[in-house]
């Protein structure tokens, strides 16, 4: 467990309410702490108290750069643990219970992110009368840490007291498995999901994968027609959050989704999976809105696994128009 240099008490006194332009922020650092090891995954909780019931509509995070390496920030019904601060390396993608919405977060390999309003006519309920009543950070520290004096967070959540048109959720592709020994030429780990829920809009869309991979992009699929909701090469300066092309689109109930990333493997071993800086992560990750009375349908980010290598798109018959 995290050794706390200060008490968690820290966190209120850096809370701040400010006014600008109209819109509320509210500002604060997360508490210090030392992690005792390196890829250790640390959460905090912070409840939502100051307000009975306000929109969400961007973040800002400033983080240290030389400690980190990413911060995700979340709004939850309640954390995980019942600890302000947890270890949580165990709980990914799981660290709130009940409602969740990820707000997106930084990255060290992303020069662009660490600031993200969401698309306009988007927000996000929060505050003590409403069913996102915390927010929840997690932090993936580069190694351990002794002595800390400084937060390794400072992070804003911008505020809006109209309420939007739709409400804002997202949609994420993970890969498990690994990625082959020896693919000097490249190696596609692929992934597709139906969509069984309501009828969405798709706004942006993101990417993240660790040092071996070279390209993500994602589709959509209907009646064997691929239409691209994004790309990114990854061996360039990355970009946050970019709106998907001809956007926003609809996604129908029976479509599929699908994502891919190419990877060069030099390596005489498969390199697997994870959650450390030396695995590998195939993330292509969408932001949608639905309508208020689709709300008990998206009450928490939705996701798409799959398995590396074995699934593969040739191997589907509605998606083999691809190969």
């Amino acid at each position: 467990m995290a050794k706390l240099s200060r008490t968690f008490n820290v966190l209120t006194i850096l809370t701040f309410l400010y006014e600008v332009q109209g819109k509320l922020e509210i500002r604060f650092s997360l508490p210090v702490v030392e992690s005792n090891k390196a890829d250790q995954y640390l959460c905090f909780a912070r409840k939502l108290d100051e307000f009975d019931d306000i929109n969400v509509d961007g973040i800002e995070l400033h983080v240290d750069k030389e400690n980190a390496h990413h911060v995700s920030l979340s709004v939850c019904k309640a954390p995980s643990s019942d600890q302000h601060v947890w270890d949580c390396a165990a709980a990914q993608g799981k660290v709130c219970q009940g409602n969740a919405v990820n707000l997106g977060g930084w990255e060290a390999r992303n020069k662009h992110s660490g600031k993200y309003n969401l698309p306009k006519g988007l927000s996000v309920r929060v505050g003590k009368y409403t069913p996102m009543q915390y927010i929840v950070t997690q932090v993936h520290f580069k190694h351990s840490i002794r002595n800390a004096t400084s937060a390794i967070a400072n992070i804003t959540v911008q505020l809006n007291t109209d309420r939007s048109t739709l409400n804002y959720q997202t949609y994420s592709f993970i890969n498990e498995g690994y990625i082959p020994k020896l693919k000097k030429k490249g190696f596609f780990a692929e992934s597709a999901c139906q969509w069984s829920k309501p009828p969405v809009l798709l706004y942006t869309f993101t990417t993240h994968t660790h040092g071996h991979g070279v390209l993500v992009e994602g589709f959509l699929v209907r009646n064997g027609t691929w239409t691209v909701l994004g790309s990114q090469l990854k061996n360039g300066e990355e970009k946050h959050f970019q709106n998907v092309p001809g956007g926003p689109v609809s996604i129908q109930p029976g479509d599929i989704l699908a994502a891919r990333c190419l990877y060069i493997n030099n390596k005489p071993r498969p390199i697997k999976f994870g959650m450390a800086d030396e695995d590998e992560m195939c993330n292509f990750s969408l932001t949608f809105g639905y309508e208020d009375r689709y709300t008990d349908d998206f009450i928490r980010p939705i996701g798409c696994l799959s398995e590396s290598p074995r699934f593969r798109f040739c191997n589907s018959s509605r998606m083999n128009s691809f190969c």
